[in-house]
């Protein structure tokens, strides 16, 4: 009873303990998750735009699942850069109150090929109509919405052309502009100077320290801006097969050699490959060249029934067993394909099949009188254009790859045969040009990887480097482990590229959390590899490049900025002469220089030396100027102005010629200054 007395005098102050403790560890995971609203429901927003996570994401997935060979990534990064293009564009276009037509959109929809030719009408052009009609008979809603988002953007696009269009009709070039143009092509300068260059001071003797770069670019930080950058330390541990696994995997595979070299019955053979090997059975017949190169001699000889092996290769251990042999089990042949109006799916001809028949047979004349016409003859008519830029050229094929009348002439006639074959594409006027004998192997592999004890092992590794790295350094656990640093990687919000470890898109997310800090040690899994164990070494926010991202921009402009100070302490002097033979260099002379054409002999390209030229009065002795490749003292001997012209057409052209070159920067001046927010990373994208 004494216990429950003394529990229930203390509850009030159990519950204001228990409730402080509740508001610490809350406000402890909203410190480390950077605040309540930490996780945006947008990917992110352009000029207060927002883009809705779940749409872009699902977009991104499609987008990657169109090319096999696109990382999460570059989906993401490129759906990305669309996004903002289209959210600027129309943001500009709808501020000028730009409309696009009908007639607008169906000018970018009859741009896509596809659609020119599967909703064009009787004369081939795209039918809106049509397109509309098509539209309307589809049932499922997920693919209606679809083909109207297409319209949807059809009519973006429209508006964005528009827009550029107008943008490029507002550059025009007045009389003024070319009369100008024209007295900086025309007006002249003779002047003499001093050039005393900054290779006269040596690089080794004028250093340039990290806070002379910052201060510098802190100058003009539109020139140098940057994204975030993170700065990370790494090693990546493996999973790998360690020597005493593979000689296992070779015991292992010359016991199964015993008995795959006693196997006579093709259907036992193959039912024992699949069984044991982890490389299916494949029947096709290779030819030399295709052989792993080490071996191909070794394996092609092979006698049939004997193998070769085991060796390694593609990360296997293989046994190469020899089968059989076959002549002429590849050919290569080129074509000429001459079309008729529903030849082929899709095809659309002016000619009819009598008429291309008659072409064809022409054709046909003109390579068998000259063989060595039908490369130009491929490339000037065949209608396939995708071998025809290649002079007709197939490149080697198996047997059953073509259609069976264009596969049989091949293989049924010797090299250098030219021929007229008609299929359902059209009619084909074929010259089979090489032919290579192949052979069929029964492959037994099994792959290259590590026991469950070196997997182990390497979890072990990774472990203790973590614990290591995280309670004495980076280098000690280097040490400790006997591994090789890496160089430090430098990564951004939209990377996926982590150094040496490739692409890691889950490093870079990780050291973009709002709960990462500088210090922070992380062991992470590598699919396929083992581990990666990683250190936020350092992190950028400025806005800017960091001195070693602008040290090979700027460097060399600080230091001629130094060697210029050192040199003006020398170029005191009443005359040039005094001056150059102080400076030990000798007095040059510039004749008929133009402001246009500022170069200067054995100089180079020096503007504000010449602008110097023109704008001091004869005779008189300039003080000092810094130029691209050195320091100048310059007196002007003469100034001759242009004769006057009637006609600037010359200028004009060339000023409009720069103007439409200037256009294509309207969408980099809009990103430049626009408000973009990236959520990307916080989501996981």
């Amino acid at each position: 009873m004494a216990v429950l007395n003394s529990i229930r005098k203390r509850t009030a102050i159990l519950l204001i303990v228990l409730s402080v403790a509740i508001i610490l560890f809350l406000l402890m995971d909203i410190l480390q998750t950077g605040g309540f609203n930490r996780t945006s429901t947008n990917a992110g927003e352009v000029n207060g735009v927002e883009i809705p996570f779940a749409d872009f994401n699902q977009r991104v997935n499609n987008y990657q699942k169109s090319d096999p060979n696109m990382s999460l990534s570059q989906a993401s990064n490129s759906l990305w850069n669309q996004e903002i293009s289209r959210i600027l564009l129309t943001e500009q276009a709808d501020k000028l109150g730009i409309r696009a037509s009908v007639k607008h959109m169906t000018d970018v929809l009859k741009q896509n090929p596809q659609f020119a030719q599967q909703f064009s009408n009787n004369l081939g052009e795209f039918d809106l109509k049509k397109f509309n009609e098509f539209i309307a008979t589809i049932k499922d809603p997920q693919m209606r919405k679809a083909y109207l988002g297409l319209e949807d953007e059809a009519r973006t696009n429209a508006k964005q052309q528009i827009y550029y269009n107008l943008a490029r009709g507002g550059y025009f070039v007045t009389q003024a502009d070319a009369k100008f143009a024209y007295e900086l092509e025309n007006n002249k300068v003779n002047f003499n100077f001093v050039h005393v260059p900054y290779t006269s001071i040596p690089d080794t003797d004028v250093k340039v320290s990290d806070e002379e770069i910052l201060a510098y670019i802190k100058k003009y930080p539109k020139k140098y801006k940057a994204e975030e950058v993170r700065e990370l330390q790494y090693v990546v541990i493996e999973e790998k097969a360690s020597a005493q696994d593979k000689a296992e995997i070779e015991t292992s595979i010359n016991a199964m050699k015993s008995i795959f070299d006693e196997i006579t019955d093709k259907t036992e053979l193959l039912e024992y490959v699949n069984a044991n090997s982890d490389i299916a059975y494949d029947s096709t017949f290779v030819t030399k060249s295709t052989l792993p190169a080490e071996h191909a001699d070794a394996i092609y000889n092979l006698a049939p029934g004997t193998s070769f092996g085991p060796y390694e290769f593609n990360n296997h251990l293989v046994v190469s067993r020899m089968e059989s042999r076959k002549s002429g089990a590849k050919v290569r042949a080129s074509h000429i394909l001459i079309s008729w109006d529903g030849a082929g799916p899709q095809t659309k001809q002016s000619r009819t099949k009598e008429e291309a028949k008659a072409k064809a047979d022409e054709l046909l004349a003109q390579v068998q009188a000259d063989s060595n016409q039908f490369l130009m003859l491929a490339f000037q008519n065949s209608e396939d254009q995708g071998s025809a830029q290649r002079g007709g050229d197939l490149d080697f094929f198996e047997q059953g790859k073509m259609v069976k009348a264009f596969d049989d002439f091949c293989f049924n006639n010797p090299i250098n045969k030219i021929g007229l074959v008609e299929t359902e594409f059209g009619y084909h006027i074929i010259k089979v040009t090489d032919k290579q004998d192949g052979i069929r192997i029964a492959t037994l592999a099994k792959k290259i990887e590590p026991s469950q004890k070196s997997i182990d092992e390497a979890f072990t590794k990774a472990t203790k480097f973590e614990m290591t790295a995280t309670e004495k350094s980076f280098a000690e656990a280097l040490k400790e482990a006997k591994l090789t640093e890496n160089p430090n990687a430098k990564v951004q919000p939209a990377d996926e590229n982590v150094g040496i470890a490739g692409p890691q898109r889950n490093i870079v997310r990780w050291a973009f959390e709002n709960n990462t800090s500088k210090g922070d040690i992380n062991r992470l899994d590598l699919p396929n590899v083992g581990y990666v164990v990683v250190k936020l070494v350092n992190i950028n926010n400025s806005g800017l490049l960091d001195a070693e991202q602008a040290r090979p921009m700027v460097e060399n402009t600080i230091r001629n900025e130094k060697k210029a100070q050192l040199i003006i302490k020398k170029m005191a002097g009443s005359s040039l002469a005094d001056i150059a033979k102080k400076n030990k260099v000798e007095v040059s002379k510039a004749a008929a220089i133009s402001l246009s054409s500022p170069m200067l002999p054995n100089s180079g390209f020096e503007p504000k030396v010449v602008g110097a030229a023109f704008g001091l009065s004869p005779k008189k002795v300039s003080k000092p100027i810094e130029g691209t490749t050195g320091v100048y003292v310059v007196s002007t001997e003469t100034l001759t102005k242009a004769p006057a012209a009637k006609d600037y057409t010359a200028q004009i052209t060339n000023l409009k010629s720069q103007a439409n070159q200037g256009s294509g920067s309207i969408f980099t001046s809009l990103k430049d200054k626009a408000k973009i927010e990236d959520n990307r990373v916080e989501l996981g994208l």
